[in-house]
């Protein structure tokens, strides 16, 4: 930046408003030196360049970046470090980490979408693909489809079958040469929220930490697709919609090049698809057609596979850029029912007809995530290393009370799946804390609605691609060798527990800045204040060395605690570094604790 913009009373600071610039100066001052005069003439104070790693490191907790601009020359100017907090160098989100994505798909928790197609609320609101990017790009990694019989092209009214807005988005998917993901159109990020937003902001920045260099970028170009039929106005083909509605839906084949042009652009790690089947078996055989044509090269190829490789599930760096369908797998005995409702949990949605029978064909495309109906833990499929049990919230919550120590068990090596009960029609979500403790990796959130619950998904995904490693203690090598056999299931390693550690946490609060009053409302009436929920787990009071891996499980227990400051008035309100303390909380297990 030139002499001339730094000296300029409409340059950097006047981007900040008075209060925070106040405080601003007053922590530059605190380390500056003595005033120096720099090559305009001007008299300045400066830090030196070890200060000012400091500042990034000590009091912005991250690691400075060879390439940030603060840390360039030996001093740095007040004008300088303005330029710097105004930067995306000072985001408040951290630079993701380098993640462990080399152990099996069941030792992560992985970002999960209920209902993916849905605009709003569960009974009324519409079917779209819009749904399904805006998640994709936002780096969700499980989403879902519900599957119904079609219409044909003829008797969609906005056109020959097709969604007119699912070719307008061409996006590239992620270049591991390049280290860079391109952003989507200003019309599709008008759409995501203001999270989505910074997000999709960050990809280019939070990238190149995901990828490996050795894939090419051709597999994943979503234009390179060989031979695209169109259609014909008579044929009818599969459609997405919630259960038998007055809605028409969206064509399967739409929803699925959206998937494609989206799933590797934040990431390149492997998205599931979980397939929830009420077509016809005829209408089935065309969804496969159409999900081989569109997908290609994202579906996993049976035919290099080795009966090894499906006696264990790999890991997502051995997936990197596939789409692992999850449909419903076939029975190992002739006691298996032929619907996909589980045990005691009811019909998912209120309304909902029973799934229908999977056909052999659909369903050898679930190589590494077949889902099966749950009758209990010592059933033949669960022992299978591909198979996948999803249940209802409140099912999850019936195993906790009754089998707290077998659900456990075997999430640390075996794959599971929760979702919101049906009769959350206002798409609110739970508290999705409750089932990462029992290890679940596919916790599902209604991500059409901003609540608690999908604040809390925000703050585990926030800063990872997509898949979370699990804690020590969560994972599949503290679980009894595999010699347990079919029909038994597996037991959680002895002595194996989460690390803990004592909590002593106070925020400062200085100032904020630009906050818009809610529509039809002026800015003299913003009375703003800021609320903190800490959400902890805490297990027993009790010694655990005394406890047992079970006796661990059930006495772990959420606290909250709230915080909330005094209100001040106006859009850029200074809260004049008022202290938020919360008391001194020993054996958090800081992994599964969260501040809101």
């Amino acid at each position: 930046m030139s002499c001339e913009s730094f000296a300029s009373p409409d340059g950097v600071a006047a981007s900040f408003s008075p209060s925070v610039l106040t405080y601003l100066t007053e922590i530059f001052d605190s380390n500056a030196h003595e005033a120096t005069t720099n090559d305009c003439g001007q008299s300045s104070r400066d830090r030196n360049k070890a200060s000012a790693e400091a500042f990034v490191r000590a009091i912005q907790g991250g690691e400075p970046a060879t390439d940030n601009p603060l840390l360039q020359h030996n001093s740095v100017s007040m004008n300088e470090f303005l330029v710097h907090m105004a930067s995306g160098a000072a985001d408040a989100l951290a630079l993701p980490r380098v993640s462990d994505l080399l152990q099996p798909l069941s030792d992560y928790f992985i970002n999960s979408s209920h209902n993916t197609y849905i605009t709003g609320n569960q009974l009324t609101s519409k079917a779209s693909v819009e749904p399904y990017r805006n998640a994709l790009l936002r780096g969700c990694r499980c989403i879902e489809i519900d599957v119904w019989d079609g219409i044909s092209s003829a008797e969609w009214s906005d056109g020959p079958g097709r969604d007119k807005t699912s070719r307008q988005l061409t996006l590239k998917p992620h270049s591991h040469e390049e280290g860079k993901a391109n952003v989507p159109s200003r019309g599709i990020q008008e759409k995501l929220s203001g999270s989505s937003l910074a997000r999709l902001r960050d990809i280019p920045r939070q990238s190149p930490k995901y990828f490996s260099s050795t894939s090419s970028p051709s597999h994943s170009d979503p234009t390179n697709i060989k031979a695209v039929s169109t259609p014909s106005a008579k044929r009818r083909e599969p459609r997405v919609v919630h259960g038998p509605s007055l809605s028409k839906g969206v064509p399967f084949r739409d929803v699925c090049h959206a998937i494609r042009e989206t799933a590797f652009v934040s990431s390149d790690l492997p998205v599931i698809i979980s397939l929830e089947v009420h077509a016809s078996p005829q209408q089935q055989e065309v969804m496969v057609e159409i999900m081989q044509e569109i997908w290609q090269e994202f579906l996993v190829d049976t035919d290099s596979l080795s009966m090894t490789s499906l006696g264990r599930l790999p890991s997502p760096h051995e997936l990197r850029r596939k789409l692992l369908i999850k449909v419903k797998g076939p029975p190992l005995d002739h006691h298996a029912d032929s619907g996909q409702t589980e045990v005691g949990q009811g019909p998912k949605a209120i309304g909902a007809s029973p799934m229908r029978k999977v056909i052999d064909l659909l369903s050898s495309l679930a190589v590494y995530t077949q889902g099966y109906s749950f009758r209990g833990f010592s059933q033949p499929e669960a022992s299978l290393p591909t198979h996948i049990f999803s249940l209802s919230e409140a099912a999850i919550r019936r195993l906790h009370k009754n089998d707290a120590d077998l659900l456990f068990a075997h999430n640390r090596g075996f794959l599971m799946r929760v979702f919101p009960s049906g009769r959350r029609v206002d798409s609110s979500n739970f508290n999705p804390c409750f089932f990462w403790r029992q290890g679940i990796q596919m916790v599902v959130m209604n991500w059409q609605r901003l609540d608690t619950g999908m604040m809390l998904n925000e703050g585990m995904f926030t800063d990872e691609p997509g898949w979370v490693l699990k804690p020590e203690g969560y994972r599949s090598d503290q679980v009894a060798s595999a010699s347990s056999g079919v029909g038994k299931p597996p037991f959680p390693a002895v002595g194996s527990t989460l690390k803990r550690r004592s909590l002593s946490l106070t925020l400062t609060l200085f100032a904020g800045q630009n906050i818009h009053p809610p529509t039809g409302d002026s800015h003299d009436r913003i009375n703003a204040y800021v609320t903190c929920d800490l959400h902890l787990m805490i297990p027993s009071e009790r010694s655990l060395d005394d406890l047992s891996i079970a006796e661990i499980r059930r006495a772990q227990r959420p606290r909250t605690y709230k915080q909330r400051s005094e209100p001040s008035k106006g859009p850029n309100p200074d809260f004049q570094r008022e202290r938020l303390c919360f008391p001194l909380v020993s054996d958090v297990a800081e992994e599964l604790s969260f501040l809101l």
